[in-house]
């Protein structure tokens, strides 16, 4: 009997703990919201979130862009019934240009050297940037970029030219652009696109260098 009391102690304070993390966690996602809400409007931006059990998104229109950051849930494999977060924002221009040439600029990752894959690894990983992209290793840009941000970003493009006028646009953001912030962006016919895995916008600091960025690719 003792011991049937002392499980069920024990499950009440895992369930007990549980709700706490929930309640916690439902409020500060609130607040979050109110206090990205409030700094839109300033903007004049139109702001808006859908939120459900497994995901919670923020979707934020301003003049010829959409903002969506999501935050969704990814079951644990090893662990029946628990759960992380998977979080990703990306920034898109409204319009489109049939006439935009292809261009690729990211930032470096920590412990791949772009310039060294070895011969065998070459097909797999063109193979990829074509699928992903739409340029491959041959796309490769250097000397655009100057010292600086050759050391944290790669640039793949198939117009030398327009790629040297498209990174002087943004250069300045690039210089200002936060380490924290992993990000690849893309430009082509169906319009211009900022990606960064791993962050969820949150207040102002974050989504500040990303919009900034994306309305200098649109020449502002």
């Amino acid at each position: 009997m003792e011991d049937i009391l002392i499980s069920l102690a024990v499950v009440l304070g895992i369930v007990i703990v549980a709700a706490g993390v929930f309640i916690y966690t439902s409020y500060s996602r609130r607040q979050q919201a109110a206090t990205l809400e409030i700094y839109c409007q300033s903007r004049g931006w139109h702001s808006e979130a859908e939120n459900s059990p497994l995901a919670a998104k923020n979707i934020i229109t301003g003049p010829g862009w959409r903002l969506e950051s999501t935050s969704r849930s990814v079951q644990g494999e090893q662990a029946p019934g628990s759960s992380s977060w998977s979080d990703e924002t990306v920034w898109r221009s409204i319009d489109t240009d049939a006439a935009s040439p292809s261009l690729v600029l990211g930032t470096k990752m920590s412990g791949l050297d772009i310039h060294n894959i070895p011969s065998f690894m070459r097909p797999t990983v063109d193979n990829a940037m074509r699928l992903e992209f739409g340029l491959g290793l041959d796309a490769l840009q250097t000397g655009i970029l100057n010292e600086r941000l050759a050391r944290r970003f790669l640039l793949f493009a198939d117009n030398r030219p327009a790629a040297q006028g498209f990174v002087q646009k943004i250069q300045e953001r690039l210089e200002n652009w936060p380490s924290r912030i992993r990000f690849h962006l893309r430009t082509g016919p169906s319009g211009i696109e900022i990606r960064c895995p791993g962050l969820r916008v949150k207040n102002q600091q974050d989504i500040e260098p990303l919009v900034t960025l994306g309305e200098a690719c649109l020449g502002r």
